[in-house]
C-alpha cells in the first residue's frame, strides 16, 4: 500500500498446500541455499523481522514463484519449530 516492507510479503493464499507437493528433494536445499545467499551476513534482528524483509521474488526459481517459495519456507520453519518443541507429543 504505502511502500513498506509488509507490502512486499507474498500472500500465503497464493500458493496452496497442493502446489507444495511438487517440491523435489533437490529443490528444498536450493531454496534454503538461495535464502542464505541473499540474507545479510550479520543479522542483528530476530529472524521473523529478517524474514519479512526478504524479497521473496528474488528466491523464485524453476517453476516456483516468490509466494510459493515463501509458503514452502513457512512449512519448513513450522516443522522445525514443531520438531524442536516436540509438538504433538
Amino acid at each position: 500500500m504505502n511502500g513498506t516492507v509488509d507490502d512486499e510479503k507474498p500472500s500465503t493464499s497464493m500458493a496452496t498446500t497442493g502446489d507444495q507437493d511438487h517440491w523435489s528433494p533437490e529443490d528444498i536445499p536450493t531454496l534454503l541455499e538461495t535464502m542464505k545467499s541473499i540474507l545479510p551476513s550479520q543479522v542483528n534482528e530476530n529472524f521473523q523481522t529478517t524474514e519479512s524483509q526478504l524479497d521473496w521474488n528474488k528466491l523464485a526459481f524453476k517453476n516456483y514463484t516468490g509466494p510459493m517459495c515463501y509458503q514452502k519456507w513457512v512449512e519448513i520453519s513450522n516443522q522445525v519449530r514443531c520438531d524442536a518443541s516436540s509438538c504433538g507429543s
